[in-house]
């Protein structure tokens, strides 16, 4: 009965999304880095168009030539690239022109996030009412246009970050089945694939993700009789397998990512503190005071991942204080370099991350933490 309470539920709350976000389907025109991902979109549809008559190798698809912004760049070595493709690819398809295609597509992504936040949480365990609450909270969060999981990163009037939203849409998958994988061996296949999707939906997110896997490697249950230590090699045996299939499955695009001179072109309009991130006060502030997650209400949602860390830091679940760690973890990242100076150049490719963007991180791991509390 509870099970198909909660699928009720679920179901009413796309239906509230539906009309919440109706207005989005009638955009005519983006204001915002939507610009940048519709740019690649339309592109895409002449690299197709060259492929479909021979004109050109079906690898470009994944290593082309964009022209149109920073006086040109190879996506390979700048952005990811393959949704965009498949965006464009739909187009050929469906009698739809692409610019109402590419809204039509985020704004069902934006309506359905809760539907994969709460499938993630049912592959970890978790009962179908808690995957509700916890779909729910992921539904709830709202900031001040702070580029995190809420809305306001995605909406016509925030900021279009199109390829985030793809990268949250995937992300509870890729999560939970890398943990089942790690945890029971079940699901590799699945781990690889949704890890693959995000990052080839927004890498910066699959690159803070992949921080988790080892910190989860700790706080791994012991899957044999044989003791500790050989459950501890275990996992970790199933942690280096699973990082291998990930790498071999991006290694045409993060080699060239790591071995040029910069981990990605320099952009003149991008201002010094997304970089260095907030600052430690602003944090802080934005944490107690419920902008982080309750802007400009009650908040209801920071509470819960206040009771929830307090609770996963004294919890016995093992899931429940990885929760805890990975939460502390990114929430330092977050702080930026006010809180790690120069240690942030010591991992690669944080040296020119926008640091700012951890923020993902903390609303994704302080929501199923939240839920499960």
């Amino acid at each position: 009965m509870k099970k198909y309470l909660s699928y009720g539920l679920l179901v009413a709350l796309i239906i509230f999304n539906f009309y919440l976000y109706r207005g989005e389907f009638k955009v005519t025109s983006d204001p915002n880095d939507n610009n940048f991902h519709y740019a690649l979109i339309d592109e895409s549809k002449t690299i197709w168009k060259n492929i479909f008559s021979g004109k050109s190798s079906p690898f470009t698809v994944l290593d082309s030539w964009n022209e149109r912004w920073a006086e040109g760049f190879p996506l390979s070595s700048y952005y990811s690239h393959l949704p965009q493709a498949v965006f464009s690819l739909f187009s050929f398809v469906i009698p739809i022109p692409t610019f109402e295609l590419f809204v039509i597509i985020r704004t069902l992504l934006l309506i359905l996030l809760p539907v994969t936040f709460f499938i993630g949480m049912q592959i970890l365990g978790f009962s179908s009412i808690t995957a509700l609450v916890g779909a729910f909270l992921y539904q709830s969060v709202f900031t001040d246009g702070l580029y995190g999981i809420d809305a306001t990163s995605y909406l016509w009037r925030g900021w279009g970050l199109t390829a985030q939203l793809i990268a949250t849409f995937f992300l509870p998958l890729s999560f939970s089945y890398s943990l089942d994988y790690l945890e029971n061996k079940k699901n590799l296949g699945k781990a690889i694939l949704f890890n693959f999707i995000v990052a080839q939906s927004h890498f910066g997110m699959l690159y803070l993700l992949l921080i988790a896997y080892p910190v989860y490697w700790i706080f791994s249950p012991v899957p044999d009789p044989s003791g500790s230590v050989q459950g501890f090699k275990t996992v970790g045996k199933r942690l280096l397998i699973l990082f291998m299939f990930i790498f071999v499955s991006l290694s045409y695009f993060i080699i060239p990512f790591f071995t040029t001179s910069v981990y990605r072109n320099f952009s003149y309009w991008d201002p010094i503190w997304k970089f260095n991130s907030l600052g430690v006060t602003h944090i802080i502030k934005l944490f107690t005071n419920g902008e982080m997650f309750d802007f400009n209400r009650l908040p209801f949602v920071t509470f819960a991942v206040i009771f929830g860390l307090l609770w996963s830091l004294k919890s016995k679940n093992k899931l429940m204080k990885f929760f805890g760690a990975i939460f502390i973890i990114y929430f330092i990242l977050y702080l930026g370099r006010d809180i790690l100076g120069p240690l942030i150049n010591i991992i690669p490719g944080l040296s020119e991350y926008h640091l700012h963007r951890v923020i993902v991180m903390i609303q994704f791991v302080g929501l199923m933490m939240a839920g499960g509390w």
